[in-house]
């Protein structure tokens, strides 16, 4: 404005302002890098430099909170991770969710980026701000298997929990990782933790990877053959209900697999075990009690239609003779209404099941989806179709079971049936009582067959029930077929011989004829055909027999082809069947029982199962011959999978530790402390009497072809040395001063001796050698200790030397994490 005084800034808002537009400029930069494809390239270090030399933050945070780190711990190279943290980044920034750099290396699967961090510094215990998830959360969560495995490696806890209690195991079935779940189980993560909301990891992979879960549960079954005695963790298949006072909505493994219908879940040791328990305390009772209960209803039923009269005034009258069929009727009124209550009760009782399984799973993946980070697009759009999902499944028989409808179609039939009883008695009309009699017959048909429901539990009519109710759905496909052919040609026999042809002909003038007479040519019977051939000959012949070939032929066999295989198919699997019918029942029992009936189950369990020790039996379960094959691949597939681990070591993994294998490794631990300790004097004391040890090693004639001068090789003398205590590896528990004081010593007696280029070079590649072969046949409690060798690395050849040494860092840094060889401390 005109008149207005210019204020001037000081130099430190000039600096200040100068550091903010450094530190744009430096993340613009970076940002900007992100969208190329050969970052590495087009990275300019000495712009990067000079922004930092003029005040830029290495540490400035975006709007997420985000470090340069973050970026680079993403997408960039390890170069590029190494200028930053040498230019003062912070290894360990976290954002405004928590994240570190190491837990965004970890979700992208950037194995070379977490172990660069690792071995310069990163926590690799960091937890987020609100879920309170590790890195080893986000490798298994984001299906990172090699980074997963690093993780392991460096030392990371397979079982750490996060804001929830949740394992990692436990993240990766939730967001279906196949892969990540079966590394952790055979890295012995615990598939039977639960978090606070009552969910397992084992009842997620039930739900969404069956084969996975049959070897997790594995870890809930034990044998000890020497005392014939089997252990089975029942506690863990319940989760925390068995808790006095703990409600919760999560489901049961058991639950899950009825309802998938996972047979190689339910027929699992521990399951199958479970499943008995189960029996035996209430499901058998139950059972019968249903099946009794129902047999007698459908009985009083039969006895009632077998009196029923076609006068109604002769129906109960007179009361001295005919008293005892009132007393059933009245009977069946007062069953009728307690079946009509029990089928509402449990109908509305597994409804509510269902909407607050509902709601405490959409709520449970509600949560989870407000933590999503905005860079991480996949996690949230696939808790977003999971909360989908479950959002639109019904809560109306959601069981897999079919008989429910069964149910509901006996009980209307009955209500059907008492109506038109009551108004035959009324009426006492014909009409009525021919309504009451068609009614009254498919009652009965209905009530019979539902006894099969009943029967089901029980292991010798269980598969004849899961049969029959099979070959019902194959007829009902075929009727589909039947129907689309049965139409067309009904309508054309109704068009050329029905009533309104120039001709009609006897059985074909109705529906009812006509329904009758083209069954009769599907099933061979005979049917009036010298009729229709007296009025239209060619249409006769046509429809007739393309009709029979049509229906006869193809459907007729198609169907006996279809109830061949579903026989075959449900009877070789017999005993698979009968366990999953009774398990089914089992639940159905379970869930409408009375609440102290339920505290005395869960009492015993706590008791009892966990865990449960059996005496094994005897007799073993038949198999088929596909089966023995099957187990017999399986268990050599584990023999030598477990040799390779014996001899080679297992990389990248941990392995479990007993008394037995710790006595073991102590006794080895001081075999070798001794041995070495042996050696070490013999150097001194070689050091101490003869100073010119050159000279000693020149004077043994094993002279090699490749040195032109007269110097002895010192290879047989130092293969002799380093093979002399059967190993090269010195054990943890020395003491570290003296260990380097002694070498120190005998460093000073080499370091006087001078060896040719030549020589140098070859017994630097014999130390490598020795030193690789030796590493693949250490133990796990042993660890190299590269200063022992520092004395054979010394010479007059000091670019040699160095070569040698940046040779064995590189095989130090690339081979150290392996876990058959401990740490390699250099």
């Amino acid at each position: 404005a005109p008149g207005a005084v210019k204020q001037k800034r000081s130099p430190t808002t000039d600096r200040k302002l100068s550091d903010r537009a450094s530190e744009y400029a430096l993340i613009q930069y970076l940002s900007t890098l992100v969208k190329k494809r050969n970052i590495i390239e087009s990275f300019d270090f000495d712009f990067v430099e000079y922004l930092l030399e003029n005040g830029a933050n290495i540490n400035h945070c975006d709007v997420i909170g985000q470090s340069p780190f973050h970026i680079v711990a993403k997408y960039w190279n390890i170069d590029v991770a190494r200028f930053l943290l040498d230019n003062g980044a912070e290894i360990n920034a976290q954002d405004c969710f928590g994240r570190s750099p190491l837990h965004e290396a970890c979700a992208l699967n950037y194995v070379d980026m977490v172990e660069f961090l690792l071995q310069n510094g990163a926590n690799i215990d960091i937890q987020t701000f609100d879920q309170k998830q590790r890195p080893i959360h986000f490798g298994a969560k984001n299906d990172s298997c090699q980074c997963l495995t690093k993780l392991l490696a460096y030392g990371a806890d397979i079982n750490s929990l996060d804001s929830k209690n949740r394992t990692p195991l436990q993240l990766a079935a939730e967001m279906n990782r196949a892969n990540i779940a079966l590394l952790l189980i055979n890295e012995g993560a615990s598939a039977a933790i639960c978090d606070n909301e009552g969910n397992s990891a084992l009842t997620l992979l039930t739900e969404k990877m069956p084969d996975v879960a049959v070897q997790a549960m594995d870890q809930l079954y034990s044998t000890d053959n020497v005392n014939r005695k089997e252990f089975f963790s029942l506690n863990n298949l319940e989760g925390t209900k068995i808790n006095e006072g703990r409600t919760t909505a999560a489901r049961t493994p058991l639950e899950i697999a009825v309802q998938k219908r996972c047979f190689s879940i339910v027929m699992h040791p521990v399951v199958q075990r479970l499943i008995e328990l189960k029996w035996e305390h209430y499901g058998k009772s139950g059972a019968i009690w249903d099946l009794m209960l129902n047999l007698g209803y459908a009985i009083l039923w039969t006895i009632l239609s077998l009196a029923l009269c076609h006068e109604a005034r002769h129906m109960y009258l007179p009361l001295g003779s005919k008293g005892w069929l009132l007393g059933i009727v009245i009977v069946i009124v007062i069953m009728t209404g307690n079946e009509i209550r029990k089928q509402i009760k449990d109908t509305l009782h597994v409804r509510q099941q269902e909407k607050d399984w509902i709601n405490w799973r959409a709520y449970s993946l509600e949560e989870d989806l407000g933590y999503c980070h905005p860079g991480s697009t996949g996690e949230w759009k696939y808790l977003a179709k999971e909360v989908k999902s479950v959002r639109n499944h019904s809560t109306y028989f959601n069981n897999g079971d079919g008989w429910i409808y069964f149910d509901w179609l006996a009980l209307l039939l009955v209500i059907t049936t008492i109506i038109t009883h009551i108004a035959f008695l009324k009426t006492d009309s014909n009409i009525a009582y021919k309504i009451h009699r068609c009614i009254l017959i498919m009652l009965l048909l209905v009530l019979w067959i539902r006894i099969a429901k009943y029967a089901r539990p029980f292991q010798s009519t269980g598969p004849i029930v899961v049969i029959f109710s099979h070959i019902l759905k194959d007829i009902i496909k075929c009727s589909f077929l039947f129907a689309i052919l049965f139409i067309p040609y009904a309508c054309a026999f109704w068009l050329t011989f029905g009533p309104f042809s120039p001709e009609p002909v006897t059985g074909y003038n109705n529906f009812g004829d006509l329904f009758y007479t083209m069954l009769c040519m599907v099933v061979g019977v005979d049917f009036p055909f010298e009729d229709l051939l007296s009025v239209d000959p060619f249409m006769a012949r046509l429809l007739c027999s393309s009709f029979i070939i049509s229906t006869a032929v193809v459907v007729v066999n198609l169907l006996i082809a279809l109830l061949s295989d579903t026989f075959t198919r449900l009877y070789s699997n017999a005993v698979a069947n009968a366990v999953m019918q009774r398990a089914q029942s089992i639940l159905q029992i379970e869930k409408t029982m009375c609440k102290k009936r339920k505290q005395d189950y869960y009492k015993f369990m706590r008791d009892n199962c966990s865990p449960q020790v059996v005496s094994m039996g005897f007799k073993s379960q038949p198999k088929t011959e596909k089966g023995n094959t099957t187990d017999t691949i399986l268990n050599e597939i584990k023999t030598l999978k477990t040799t390779v681990e014996c001899l080679q070591g297992k990389c990248y993994s941990r392995q479990e530790s007993t008394s037995a294998s710790i006595g073991e490794l102590l006794r080895h631990n001081h075999e070798n402390t001794v041995k070495i300790n042996k050696i070490l004097n013999i150097l001194v004391a070689k050091k101490q009497t003869d100073p010119g040890i050159s000279d000693y090693l020149l004077k043994r004639q094993d002279i090699s072809e490749h040195v032109e001068q007269r110097h002895e090789d010192p290879g047989p003398r130092l293969r002799k040395v380093l093979q002399s205590s059967g190993s090269i590896s010195t054990v943890q528990n020395i003491d570290r001063r003296t260990r380097y004081s002694s070498l120190g010593e005998v460093n000073e007696g080499f370091e006087d001796s001078e060896f040719p280029d030549t020589l140098t070079a070859r017994r630097n590649d014999m130390i490598v050698d020795i030193i690789r072969h030796r590493k693949s046949t250490l133990r796990r409690s042993s660890t190299v200790s590269i200063p022992a060798f520092n004395f054979l690395a010394t010479g007059a050849a000091g670019g040699r030397s160095r070569s040698f040494a940046r040779r064995f860092i590189h095989f130090n840094r690339t081979d150290s994490h392996r876990a058959s060889c401990g740490s390699i401390s250099l």
